[in-house]
């Protein structure tokens, strides 16, 4: 008696190496082949569904009621003030996240995941409200993927002593005397952005275990060639707007002679060239270092060209290709439970302890001279 699957729902904390659904007929020799912790199933005409949550939201032959296979995931964003679902980005199924570039500082949103058919979109997995979280100017150097969709390939941050400068939307503007009063005023349609940025071309990073300043050669090397690199441009700010844009005037680099190390200061000039309004902008490269918080939740920061390390913090480590690297910041614990020394008897003999460290030598007792 043939039996239909609709669903899969597994509950409560666990491990999974694999989720296998198949015909096969499981005989006693299977029991021992199963038992093997390194055993991996591979697809096969059995199968009805393999899942072996290697970074992939494919699940084998997941299919519609049609029988038209998976080709791939939808993502749309939902403005929580809003009711309008906005394209994002068409997934294949082996990818295993995206990097929405046009949300808004401050804002939540909701995402819809729907598995996209032949002929039809299924019922969408939906996400927990997210707040956009965009605290710096970001200059994206894209790649076009099909109209009005870009990928990301570089990212160029400015974090540290921005300055954005004023903005102007050259308006144009004509005043004419008259042979009356007042004049004549004539505005044209031009109506497009233009500013200045800059910051240090630097960021702040972990070297030796210390933090410091960390500025390179490379990094001014790409500042100078931003000018002739033809890739389109999306400038991003602090407060999510984005706008598309063209460099219209020399990059300038301005050394700080005075000061340690000579940081640079790069400054670039810009002008809004065209609409964003039904543009998608996403992640266009694999990560290649993922950044986790203590609680185990992930942080998807692009991977910046003027930063070649992931923010550091006490509260976060690195992994590399999904495996976690050794944490270079570590709490020494001491253990202190032999204390017992308290504030009115400290010179009396007792066992304290200071920054960690046992305290030990001789001390006076000011009230009596006498020596401990």
């Amino acid at each position: 008696m043939s039996t239909t699957i609709n669903k899969i729902e597994i509950n409560g904390a666990c491990t999974l190496d694999y989720v296998w659904v198949t015909n096969t007929e499981m005989t006693p020799d299977w029991k021992a082949v199963l038992d093997n912790v390194e055993y991996e199933p591979k697809w096969d005409i059995n199968t009805q569904l393999l899942a072996r949550f290697n970074y992939s939201l494919n699940g084998g032959n997941a299919g519609d009621e049609a029988g038209n296979t998976l080709e791939g995931w939808k993502v749309y964003r939902q403005n929580v003030e809003g009711s309008t679902l906005k394209y994002v980005k068409t997934l294949d199924p082996s990818d295993i996240f995206v990097v929405d570039y046009n949300t808004e500082w401050g804002q939540s949103y909701i995402y819809y995941l729907f598995p996209s058919y032949k002929k039809a979109m299924g019922a969408p997995f939906v996400s927990k409200e997210v707040k956009a979280c965009w605290v710096d100017w970001i200059l994206l150097l894209c790649r076009e993927e099909k109209e009005n969709e870009f990928a990301v390939e570089e990212s160029f941050l400015f974090q540290l002593n921005t300055n954005s400068g004023q903005m102007n939307n050259n308006a144009d503007v004509q005043v004419f005397k008259t042979y009356g009063q007042y004049p004549k005023v004539i505005k044209g349609q031009s109506n497009y952005l233009s500013g200045q940025l800059s910051s240090l071309v630097g960021y702040i990073g972990e070297t030796n275990g210390e933090l410091g300043y960390i500025e390179k050669l490379s990094m001014l090397e790409r500042l100078r060639n931003l000018n002739t690199d033809p890739r389109r441009k999306f400038l991003k700010d602090k407060k999510g707007h984005v706008w598309e844009v063209e460099l219209t005037a020399p990059t300038t680099m301005e050394y700080m002679e005075n000061v340690t190390g000579q940081p640079v200061t790069g400054s670039i000039s810009w002008t809004e060239v065209a609409s964003t309004k039904d543009v998608s902008i996403y992640n266009g490269n694999p990560r290649e270092l993922w950044l986790l918080t203590t609680s185990g939740s992930p942080e998807y920061n692009v991977k910046y060209i003027w930063i070649d390390t992931e923010y550091w913090t006490p509260s976060k480590y690195w992994t590399e290709d999904g495996h976690p690297k050794v944490p270079t910041y570590t709490e020494t614990i001491i253990d202190t439970s032999s204390a017992t020394a308290t504030e009115d008897d400290i010179l009396l003999g007792k066992t304290a302890f200071a920054r960690g460290e046992l305290l030990t030598g001789t001390v006076e007792n000011s009230r009596n001279g006498q020596k401990l």
